[in-house]
């Protein structure tokens, strides 16, 4: 019996453990590596990156060696994850939903936050001809999203563009609610995004008369309120039109997602006549 009472997880061969470990929450691993030193060092110390790369793939995320980026790196194959930080990345998405669920109280943590939230939104798996699977990334950044309001709180200059880059992607698919504070909200909105596009200001050679900066990159607080306009003008529109109304969300930013059967060359359909 003392013998048997001595017995513990870590007298079990590691690769066992280690591979229990893969049906954790990564959290949950973080509070066994705290246990003593041997578990640490199993977690955060590994030979290889197979508990990480299983973490990461089962919390579930997309697998970004099959992404868009992906297929144009020297890991582009399933099989390999030298070059795949997957630890650092599923820690980061981790400590980035951690701060979206207390913006309020982190907020000089919030620009990292959503700079995580873009880069994965710009992993998303793209759209395979004949499937329509959803992407793992984008369901968990709506669920994050919507849950933690995040994108309600006050912005700091720092994270203005960030944040209308990310509405911009959201395209207001997440103020569907019909209660007076979402309609108030809307209201407010609408009304700034006006003054904005129709401010013959923002328009000028040195932005190539659009949405831009003066250095070429987009500016995405304009790309926002056009979008708000343009999609608040749609609301509007009564019976059959609501037919002409284009897909919106984060499923309609993957790669590939244009309505239609189009060859992938030609995603959005714009070759010919």
């Amino acid at each position: 019996m003392a013998a048997f009472g001595s017995l513990n997880i870590l007298t079990i061969p590691l690769e066992i453990t280690e591979h229990a470990l893969t049906f954790c929450h990564p959290c949950d691993v973080a509070s066994f590596s705290r246990t003593c030193r041997l578990a640490h060092c199993l977690v955060y110390n590994p030979t290889d990156q197979y508990l990480w790369r299983q973490l990461f793939l089962f919390h579930p995320f997309d697998d970004p060696r099959k992404s868009i980026q992906g297929r144009e790196m020297p890991y582009s194959s399933p099989s390999s994850s030298v070059a795949v930080d997957w630890k650092g990345e599923l820690l980061r998405r981790i400590k980035a939903e951690s701060i979206a669920f207390s913006a309020e109280e982190r907020v000089f943590e919030r620009k990292r936050a959503l700079e995580t939230f873009i880069s994965m939104v710009q992993d998303a798996l793209p759209v395979v001809k004949g499937q329509r699977e959803p992407s793992h990334n984008l369901q968990w950044l709506v669920r994050v999203l919507r849950d933690s309001r995040m994108l309600d709180a006050n912005i700091l200059p720092n994270e203005a563009r960030l944040h209308a880059r990310l509405r911009s992607y959201i395209a207001l698919s997440l103020d569907d609610s019909k209660d007076d504070k979402t309609r108030t909200r809307l209201k407010e909105r609408r009304a700034a995004s006006r003054c904005y596009v129709y401010d013959l200001r923002h328009y000028c050679p040195d932005n190539s008369w659009g949405p831009y900066m003066h250095d070429g990159r987009v500016n995405w607080v304009h790309v926002e309120a056009l979008v708000n306009v343009i999609l608040l003008n749609l609301r509007e529109l009564p019976g059959m039109w609501v037919n002409t109304r284009p897909p919106v969300g984060l499923e309609a930013t993957r790669p590939y997602s244009a309505p239609g059967d189009y060859h992938l060359p030609d995603w959005a359909g714009v070759e010919g006549k």
